[in-house]
C-alpha cells in the first residue's frame, strides 16, 4: 500500500490523464536480469496494475520469446501471440489480451524453440508494428527474458528506460553484472 502511494506522488492522476493534444510519446520501460527467477514478470505485472488504477494507458510485452509467462501469471489463455504476428499470421492488434484494470498485454510462445531466437529482420518487424500501437499508450513495459541472448540485449536498446532486476543471490548478483560489463551500451546510451 505505501509503494502505491509513493508511486501516486511520482505519477499523479490528473497528469496522466491529460487531454488528446497534451499527451507526451509513450515511455518504454524494459524489465531484465541476468538470472531467471528474480520475479521480473511479477514486478512488471503489478506496476502496470499500479499504473492503470493511477489512469495510465499501459501495455506489457511479453518479449521472453521462448518462455512466456505474463499470460500464465494474470490467468489468461490467449488464443494468439507474438509467434503469429512473425509469422505473418496476424497483426499486433489480432492478438492484444485485456489485463486486469484494463492494462493489454502482448503475449508471446512458450515453449517454442524457433521463438526464441527470432532474426533480425523479425525484430524491426515488431518495433514497426509497435510504432502502430503506440498513440494509444502511457506506456509499454517490456519483460525481456533473462541474460545475454541477443533478444534481451535488442529489447533493452530499444527502450528509453532499463530496470536491471537483481536478488540478494550470489548467482543473480553475478549474471546481472556479466549483463552489465558485456554489454556496457546498454547503460551508457
Amino acid at each position: 500500500m505505501n509503494g502505491g502511494k509513493k508511486l501516486s506522488q511520482i505519477w499523479p492522476k490528473q497528469d496522466l490523464r491529460q487531454t488528446e493534444a497534451k499527451r507526451k510519446d509513450v515511455r518504454v520501460l524494459s524489465f531484465t536480469s541476468g538470472k531467471g527467477g528474480v520475479g521480473k514478470t511479477h514486478i512488471v505485472v503489478n506496476l502496470a496494475y499500479a499504473l492503470q488504477q493511477l489512469g495510465a494507458r499501459v501495455m506489457i510485452l511479453d518479449a521472453d520469446l521462448g518462455l512466456a509467462n505474463v499470460d500464465v501469471l494474470l490467468g489468461l489463455a490467449p488464443q494468439f501471440n507474438l509467434q503469429h504476428v512473425l509469422e505473418g499470421q496476424k497483426g499486433l492488434s489480432d492478438i492484444l489480451v485485456q489485463g486486469p484494470a484494463g492494462m493489454r498485454i502482448l503475449p508471446a510462445s512458450t515453449g517454442v524453440c524457433k521463438a526464441a531466437q527470432i532474426s533480425e529482420a523479425q525484430r524491426f518487424h515488431l518495433l514497426d508494428a509497435l510504432d502502430e500501437l503506440h498513440h494509444d499508450l502511457d506506456f509499454l513495459l517490456v519483460d525481456t527474458g533473462a541474460g545475454i541472448s541477443n533478444n534481451v540485449i535488442y529489447f533493452n536498446l530499444a527502450a528509453q528506460d532499463i530496470v536491471l532486476i537483481v536478488t540478494p543471490e550470489p548467482t543473480s548478483l553475478t549474471d546481472a553484472y556479466a549483463l552489465i560489463i558485456m554489454y556496457p551500451e546498454i547503460w551508457t546510451s
